[in-house]
């Protein structure tokens, strides 16, 4: 360990325990070994350095400004006039000696007359036999190859801390290399921490390459290789992990573990867990607790992700999701089937029980009872609700109001559609624009629609004129259904039947059928043949049945997919008694022409025959 110390307006560096690398015995590499201060006669300080691979026109600087060498130099011994600010002005000073014939060096980070510093050797870039050569310095004696150097031949020392201004500690490689007098208070551990930095201020970066492109932002932590690496500008970041925000650009955000927020342009967001909104781009005040919570979000806002695995979409924004969906099959078990949550309001309630979800991912209170209270604690169904009434907001601002109270009803109304007509319960009854029901359900004052997931309504009670009927935005308009005098009316609006169809078809109050058969509502009227319709009765098969719907009750009949083509219906399901009875009734006609020509027939051979009789034949 190398100490300087100012010792009555003079500067003197002690040596403790300080073992060369194997490597530094070779002479093509500068190693400072030693350095002293002398007053000469004159009265002038200087400083004797003392090492190996000085050559024979060394170059000494301190803080970047050249001294003057003077006469006498060797390889192994030096002596500079001590700058006037060494002595005078409190601080940390770089003491740099370079060989220029083999391009390296060596450096020395030294105080004046106030505090001490640490101080660990750091070789410049050089090139040997025609090829860069590359090893860390072994300070236990054993042997190496020396360090990388930079191809620019700059200086960076190892080890660097200022007592004063600018306030900054520095170890490793080009930490904080390009820091200036306006860069405070900043904390750079490891190759390239702080590389960049100019003048951003209040910032810590530890490992390899953390918070290496900043250069004016101002209150950013950084622990870990490559942590916070890319930006630039920006303030306010926390980031502990291994490529932790590796790639962010926004403001105030905070990322803890492995490659936690790596990817982001967006502001104050938190991640703590590996890869946890590992790809959030544009999205700010996201949180993500677990192992790749929220990995999968990008560019939402106000999203919380609780518990590993809970990784959320591309498309969440304004999302809570907490836990996994219980999976017992797995070993472990994923997710969870245990949820406790106890102080929902934040306030302490006597004698109050957490809430849960039980095993059949029921919410309700924890003494398993599977109900669920709001203003009481002894609910007696899954939901109760006192004290109070129950708001529902959509996504318009609008309220529907459950168990408002109006004067001594109660009933559900909503902020904008339902003011007009409130649904009412007493009794009971429901009321839909009535205060007091006498139904089970009561609508009063407009129609009733029923909406299907195609967007075509029903319309219940739709008013006409004086008529009320049923009728629908599609199928029901070329048809709708009537209520009038007791009679209902399908496709017609003034039914005189108890059921009449628009095409005249109705059952009568006796309640028999009577099919529309005018001659106007038919067309290609053509004669029946009789070799048709006799083809018809021989292959029709008369059965017995019951019907599945009314077992025990026999019936006489057809089946529909038996019969012959003449008289089957479309789909075959079916049966029009008509088509059977104009066959049979055209096989019966000709049926009677040839019974009345046998009649005939027959009188005529009985005539004959009593004739015979009459005459004496035998």
């Amino acid at each position: 360990m190398r100490r300087w110390l100012g010792i009555g307006g003079l500067v003197v560096l002690i040596v403790l325990g300080a073992t060369r690398p194997a490597w530094a015995q070779d002479a093509e590499w500068l190693i400072i070994h030693n350095v002293t201060s002398e007053v000469l006669p004159t009265g002038e300080v200087v400083l004797v350095i003392s090492g190996v691979g000085f050559g024979e026109a060394p170059e000494v600087a301190v803080d970047g400004q050249a001294v003057p060498v003077l006469a006498g130099a060797t390889p192994t011994r030096l002596t500079v006039l001590a700058p006037a600010a060494v002595l005078t002005v409190p601080g940390t000073y770089r003491l740099t000696v370079m060989n220029p014939a083999l391009r390296v060096g060596d450096v020395f980070a030294v105080t004046g007359l106030a505090g001490t510093v640490g101080v660990a050797w750091a070789p410049l870039a050089g090139v040997q036999s025609g090829a860069a050569t590359t090893g860390v310095a072994d300070t236990t004696g054993g042997s190496s190859k020396a360090p990388t150097l930079d191809e620019g031949g700059g200086v960076t020392p190892s080890g660097v801390e200022n007592p004063l201004s600018p306030y900054d500690t520095a170890y490793g490689y080009q930490a904080l290399a390009a820091n200036t007098a306006s860069g405070l208070y900043n904390s750079a551990f490891g190759m390239q921490a702080l590389q960049a930095n100019t003048s951003g201020t209040h910032n810590t970066a530890v490992g390899l390459g953390s918070l290496r492109h900043l250069t004016t932002g101002i209150h950013n932590t950084a622990v870990g290789t490559a942590a916070l690496d890319h930006i630039t500008t920006t303030n306010n970041n926390t980031a502990v992990g291994t490529w932790a925000l590796e790639f962010a650009t926004g403001d105030s955000n905070t990322a803890v573990g492995t490659e936690a927020l790596q990817n982001t342009t967006g502001s104050d967001n938190a991640a703590l867990g590996f890869r946890a909104l590992e790809v959030n781009s544009t999205g700010t005040r996201n949180a993500a607790l677990g192992y790749l919570a929220g990995s999968l979000a990008t560019t939402g806002h106000y999203n919380l992700f609780l518990g590993g695995g809970v990784s959320g979409t591309s498309l969440d924004t304004n999302t809570i999701r907490i836990g996994l969906p219980y999976d017992g099959a797995l070993v472990p078990p994923k997710g969870q089937n245990r949820t406790f949550i106890a102080g929902i309001r934040g306030v302490s309630v006597s004698n109050a029980l957490p809430v849960m979800i039980d095993a059949n991912g029921q919410l309700g209170t924890a003494d398993n009872s599977g109900n669920f209270g709001i203003g009481t604690a002894s609910p007696v169904a899954r939901l109760q609700v006192e004290g109070g009434e129950m708001r529902l907001l959509n996504g318009s601002g609008a309220y529907t109001h459950l168990n408002y109270s109006n004067t001594s009803q109660n009933y559900i109304r909503g902020t904008t559609y339902f003011d007009s007509g409130p649904v009412y319960f007493t009794g009971g009854n429901i009321g839909i624009g009535t205060t007091a029901p006498v139904a089970r359900l009561q609508v009063e004052g407009g129609e009733m629609r029923l909406r299907n997931g195609n967007g075509a309504y029903s319309h219940l009670n739709y008013a006409n004129g004086s008529v009320n009927y049923i009728r629908g935005t599609t199928y029901f308009d070329t048809a709708p259904v009537y209520f009038t005098g007791g009679n209902i009316g399908i496709g017609t609006t003034a039914p005189a039947y108890p059921l009449q169809m628009g095409s005249g078809a109705y059952v009568s109050a006796g309640g028999v059928w009577t099919n529309a058969s005018s001659r106007t509502l038919k067309q290609q009227i053509a004669e029946l043949r009789l070799e048709q319709a006799q083809a018809v009765v021989a292959a029709l098969a008369p059965v017995t049945y019951e019907y599945l719907a009314s077992p025990g009750e026999r019936h006489v009949g057809f089946i529909a997919e038996d019969v012959p083509e003449l008289v089957a219906a479309t789909d075959r399901k079916s049966l029009s008694p008509m088509d059977i009875v104009a066959v049979v009734t055209k096989v019966v006609q000709e049926q009677q022409a040839v019974i009345a020509d046998l009649q005939a027939r027959l009188a005529r051979l009985e005539a004959l025959v009593a004739s015979g009789a009459a005459g004496g034949v035998k």
